[in-house]
């Protein structure tokens, strides 16, 4: 092969194992956000004095006024007296 074409693979492979490391840190930053949002709500359940039978029963009415499908963002009623 001609030095010319050498290079050229050469720099492919650099940046092939450049995209390898971008995706892996991708791939890190997917499952930190995850489990960071996770600890999030586990921390609103705690804040709130909320037992595995409260949210469970929380879910279940959910499921059933929405379906399979829960909204991400609820309306809340709020009281406002004039």
């Amino acid at each position: 092969m001609s030095a010319k074409l050498n290079k050229v693979n050469a720099e492919i492979e650099k940046y092939e194992q450049k995209r390898l490391q971008i995706d892996n840190k991708i791939k890190s930053l997917y499952k930190e956000r995850k489990d960071l949002e996770h600890l999030e709500m586990i921390d609103m359940l705690k804040k709130n004095n909320t037992s595995l039978s409260d949210l469970q029963g929380l879910l279940e009415n959910l499921n059933k006024q929405h379906g399979d499908v829960i909204p991400m963002t609820m309306e809340v009623e709020t009281n406002e007296t004039d």
